[in-house]
């Protein structure tokens, strides 16, 4: 019987080999590679999508940009003033405007002139950083008064010594700090001419920042004249009160650094500085009951995709010294990658599409001088030589 529990041998069918049925492929991708422009216009020889439009919804898949002139201050290629270094005056004389400081040179070197983009808080610290440098060596040749006589301005400084008679710098928590010396607070004042800066560099509604250097108390070195109809508006340099006491010979380097006088800011510049919002893509597709239709009459686009501008820069506390050191990054940003969410809209009915525009809007804080209060509004994108942005469109069977 043993032959009976024997395996006995039974062919296999043999295996399939043909290739399985593959499913078909409907989704379409649209990408475009755009540079020295904030828009684009394409058409194709071909529709993109073979039936009609409300089959498919369609969503960004991928968006890349680097934008080099897309400033954190507001600026038009015009000339405005952030802040400026000016002299207090040695009380009751008029303060015309070429007498702040003497020569258009000077003047032009301890203005902080938003000429230019500005992309990063450390870009912004370091012009502050050669505003101080500028003064530092003008205070170290010898303060010598342009109206001549016997004055706070004719104080002479030791021809020996280095020391910094102002520095700027950002604290541990984010605040603007301005410290100077003794002699720097009797013939200096910081101006912010703008009302729209004021709050956002020291938290208060405050034009000049000038301290009484014996009590160390906050001031006003100016009062104005002359605001009657028909009269022009004069400046005339208030008198320090108590008065400031002018040793004989030089200023040692003992007698400057004794009791550094400074003025810190009270908001965080990290937050209110930047005026940039977010990004946003405007297309010309048949979207459907889109709540992201495009602002008013700028364009009649629809928004396919709002994108905002997260901060990249970051600081290190340092504890012991109270000055934060401030690392930032540059270059291309990717603002939707393939870890990210893609929010996909309905297309309405439209059956073929040849021609597609994209365009990048940009949305930005507003200030209103008249009545004092922020805003926001939307901008075209400002986008230079340079510049380049990538787009990449997801068309998705419903």
């Amino acid at each position: 019987m043993a032959h009976e529990i024997l395996p006995q041998h039974r062919p296999h069918e043999q295996l399939r080999t043909e290739a399985p049925k593959q499913r078909e492929h409907s989704d379409k991708y649209v990408s475009a590679y755009v540079s020295s422009a904030n828009h684009v216009d394409m058409s194709f020889s071909n529709p993109i999508l073979q039936d009609s439009a409300d089959h498919f919804l369609v969503g960004v898949d991928d968006f890349v940009v680097n934008l080099s002139h897309f400033s954190m201050l507001e600026y038009t290629g015009g000339f405005n003033t952030l802040l400026r270094i000016r002299r207090v005056g040695t009380g009751d004389e008029v303060m015309e405007e070429d007498s702040f400081l003497p020569g258009a040179a000077l003047q032009a070197a301890a203005t902080f002139s938003i000429n230019k983009a500005y992309l990063s808080i450390a870009q912004i610290l370091e012009r502050m950083s050669e505003i101080a440098r500028v003064m530092n060596e003008f205070i170290g040749g010898g303060l010598v008064n342009p109206g001549g006589g016997d004055a706070l301005w004719n104080v002479p400084v030791d021809p020996h010594q280095t020391l910094n008679h102002l520095v700027v710098y950002v604290t541990n928590g984010g605040l603007l700090r301005f410290k100077a010396t003794k002699l720097f607070w009797a013939n200096f004042c910081i101006e912010v001419p703008a009302a729209q800066y004021r709050y956002l560099l020291f938290g208060k509604d405050a034009q000049y920042i000038s301290i009484n250097p014996e009590d160390g108390v906050l001031r006003e070195p100016f009062r104005v004249v002359g605001q009657l109809p028909g009269i022009d508006i004069d400046l005339v340099a208030n008198v320090f009160d108590p008065p400031i006491d002018i040793p004989n010979g030089y200023y040692t380097t003992v007698d400057l650094t004794a009791n550094l006088l400074s003025f810190t800011g009270s908001v965080n510049v990290f937050f209110t500085l930047d005026r940039r919002v977010a990004l946003e893509l405007g297309c010309s597709l048949p979207i459907k009951n889109s709540p992201m239709v495009d602002h008013g009459q700028e364009a009649p686009d629809f928004v396919i995709g709002r994108f905002n501008l997260a901060s990249e820069t970051t600081f290190a506390a340092n504890t012991n010294v109270g000055e934060a050191s401030i690392d930032f990054k540059m270059g291309p940003r990717q603002l939707q990658g393939p870890k990210d969410r893609i929010c996909y809209h309905h297309l309405g009915p439209q059956q073929k599409i040849q021609a597609l525009r994209l365009r990048i809007w940009a949305r930005v804080r507003t200030y209103n001088a008249t009545t004092r209060k922020w805003g926001m509004q939307t901008i075209m994108c400002p986008v230079r030589e340079s510049d380049f942005w990538h787009i990449k469109l997801h068309f998705r069977r419903k």
